[in-house]
């Protein structure tokens, strides 16, 4: 059974060596498997430099859950309250002012790097310790650094224009802007 698990930060931060909750959804405040710093040679950098767009328009919390490529499991605790959402991902609680209101979004995903420790090297047991408790179930062995932008514009449509036709005019405006890139 491959128990790796890839899990966006959702404004969160973790290190290296930290140790994670899988049932709690969240990273153990101060606990890390790492008694000292790991030496470069024991960490494989790897140039991941990436940048991807999205526009869409919703307002629906199902489909803002979907465009930060949540698990499932996330999704429920996101929704349950279990993981408190911060930074870029916030959007996903703001909500339109009237029923004929709709919103824009745009996310820009950005990557630079990943860091992973190599857990094969010898040298990596000098490095550990073992008194982490057992609040955890898993340990950030790898992080892929960057960053994501969210950027929402409300519309609060007060000729009450058919959703349908903004929204279309909005993809005719959104093809454009993709064809002068090219």
């Amino acid at each position: 059974m491959d128990s790796t698990l890839v899990i966006p930060s959702l404004g969160r931060t973790a290190s290296l060596g930290d140790v994670y909750d899988a049932r709690r959804d969240e990273f153990v405040h101060g606990v890390s498997i790492l008694q000292k710093s790991v030496p470069p040679e024991l960490i494989n950098t790897i140039n991941n430099p990436t940048t991807e767009h999205d526009m869409f328009v919703t307002d629906k919390l199902s489909t803002k859950l979907t465009k930060l490529d949540l698990s499932a499991e996330l999704k429920l605790s996101v929704l349950n309250g279990l993981v408190e959402v911060k930074g870029s991902a916030s959007f996903i609680n703001e909500n339109k002012s009237t029923s004929h209101a709709f919103q824009y979004n745009l996310i820009q995903k950005i990557t630079t790097l990943d860091e992973k420790i190599n857990i094969q090297h010898e040298g990596i047991t000098k490095c550990l310790t073992k008194n982490v408790g057992d609040d955890g179930t898993h340990v950030v062995v790898g992080i892929t650094y960057g960053a994501n932008t969210v950027i929402t514009l409300t519309n609060e449509n007060e000729e009450k224009e058919d959703l349908l036709h903004l929204e279309g005019e909005f993809q005719t405006q959104k093809v454009a802007s993709l064809n002068k890139r090219s």
